[in-house]
């Protein structure tokens, strides 16, 4: 475990040097807005931090940045305090989120699944089309899907002690600072944790617990906000969210149910390759070559259909909103892989493969990214991009 972390943080700080030496620049809309906004709070005094602004050019908004919670611009805020460029530090507390996913991925796919899978699936989760796309942004998504791990965890721990009834507590409320209305959609998906994973009653309390300090959060966070800046957060952003939505939220039912297969689709695509093991194991439960799912490909599939009913309800659609379910899906794939191919574990046992594989990916995508990215300008023409040039992403 020592050498495990050790190695860890060696990969953590030769990712942000190979990121701060390239002079890699955030090419996606929202990643560059949010390390500008993080920036500008790392040049403010500390009693700002609850009043992120918009940057002052370049934005449809000017003022308060009421879209999302303060606290998420914290911790890339303090490194640029340190003297970490803006798109730098993003990165960095990125890194720490995707490592801290690769760690939590072991551990809980080592109690589901045991040792063989929990050697594998820190390797899927960078290995696939979600992973490395995303470990060199500075979305919520990351995050996120930290916070929705670390629940699963503590839930499936919570008869072990208070202590993990408490972990619980501050993930889902972690999940509620990282993405507001969004966050909490977890607690729902945690119930098909509980439900094929004994159904005890101690569980079902800690959900509830869960739930209670997530309100109360929430409620912590609009005094504090109100306090600095003499308004209420949740109101101004629920009217940004919710009334978006009743303005522009005219889809058919029919047209929903596109949105549902859409999820669908991307829940497959963006864990390729490794979403095929789960659907072959679903063809084969169909044909009855599997007698039943195991509780832990059961309760991925609940958590998969329950992000997929929330987002559907909505017209606006990206591949991104239904990230958290992609770790996840990494622990039975895994599973799934060292059923099919039992020495593979034996092999990719050394963590130093795996972080020297992390860098390898990395320095892939700087390279690529930077060099080798097209986009369509707002005139229409495709534009290659050079590494100053302002852009959205894929």
């Amino acid at each position: 475990m020592f050498r495990a972390g050790t190695l860890a943080l060696a990969a953590l700080c030769l990712m942000v040097l190979s990121v701060s030496v390239a002079g890699y620049q955030l090419k996606d809309g929202d990643s560059r807005l949010y390390a500008k906004i993080a920036h500008q709070l790392s040049e403010a005094p500390f009693s700002t931090w609850m009043s992120p602004q918009w940057p002052a050019e370049g934005y449809f908004k000017t003022g308060l940045f009421e879209e999302h919670l303060a606290p998420f611009f914290w911790p890339p805020a303090l490194l640029g305090r340190l003297g970490m460029t803006a798109d730098t530090a993003m990165l960095a507390v990125n890194f720490v989120y995707f490592l801290l996913i690769m760690a939590m991925l072991r551990r809980l796919t080592l109690r589901l699944y045991g040792e063989p899978a929990a050697t594998l699936a820190p390797w899927l989760w960078p290995l696939s089309y979600a992973g490395f796309q995303f470990m060199v942004r500075g979305n919520h998504e990351v995050p996120l899907a930290l916070g929705v791990l670390v629940s699963v965890d503590a839930l499936l721990r919570a008869r072990e002690g208070l202590r993990h009834v408490v972990l619980l507590c501050l993930a889902t409320s972690w999940c509620f600072i990282i993405k507001g209305i969004v966050g909490p959609v977890v607690l729902p998906a945690l119930l098909g944790w509980w439900w094929f994973h004994g159904r005890e009653r101690r569980g079902l309390a800690a959900l509830v617990v869960a739930g209670v300090a997530v309100c109360l959060t929430a409620v912590a966070h609009d005094l504090l906000f109100e306090a600095a800046n003499g308004h209420s957060f949740l109101r101004t952003y629920l009217d940004i969210h919710l009334g978006y939505a009743k303005d522009r939220e005219e889809l058919s039912l029919v047209g929903k149910l596109r949105n549902a297969s859409y999820y669908l689709g991307v829940c497959v695509v963006w864990f390729l390759p490794w979403s095929q093991l789960i659907l072959h194991r679903l063809y084969a439960r169909v044909r009855g070559r599997v007698t039943e799912l195991d509780p832990a490909l059961r309760s991925v599939l609940f958590t998969v259909v329950v992000y997929v009913l929330f987002f559907m309800l909505f017209d606006r659609r990206a591949s991104r909103y239904v990230f958290s379910v992609y770790p996840l899906m990494a622990m039975s794939c895994a599973y799934l892989l060292h059923q099919l191919r039992p020495a593979f574990p034996a092999r990719l046992r050394a963590p130093q493969w795996l972080m020297g594989t992390m860098l390898v990916l990395l320095w892939a995508r700087i390279y690529f990214h930077t060099y080798h990215h097209s986009f369509y300008s707002w005139t229409g023409q495709n534009v290659n991009v050079k590494p100053a040039a302002t852009s959205s992403e894929e």
